[in-house]
């Protein structure tokens, strides 16, 4: 599974790293990913975001940060579990 959003402000991804970090180690302590990479940069050409490995090293769920302009274009969605401002919802099944 992929999650995609987007920030405004290259100083916004400190604070972003740290959220997925928090979540990628309680995922270890639960036991549904073995490890993580995260991606230290981010910028116009090269997104941000974290990826997440299951024990046997294949990914499992990944995060991808981008860098946009967020100031048009957001609807609000709300989806049965959470509210969220996004630019469109997509359900992608495999």
């Amino acid at each position: 599974m992929m999650l995609v959003f987007s920030i405004a402000r290259t100083g916004d991804y400190a604070a972003v790293k740290d959220v997925l970090m928090q979540i990628a180690e309680q995922f270890i302590k639960g036991g549904f990913i073995a490890s993580y990479k995260i991606k230290e940069g981010i910028s116009d050409r090269m997104s941000g975001g974290i990826a997440m490995y299951g024990a046997d090293g294949h990914k499992v769920l990944g995060v991808d940060v981008g860098l946009h302009d967020i100031s048009y274009g957001i609807k609000h969605y709300n989806l049965r579990f959470t509210e969220v401002d996004a630019f469109t919802v997509l359900w992608l099944y495999p």
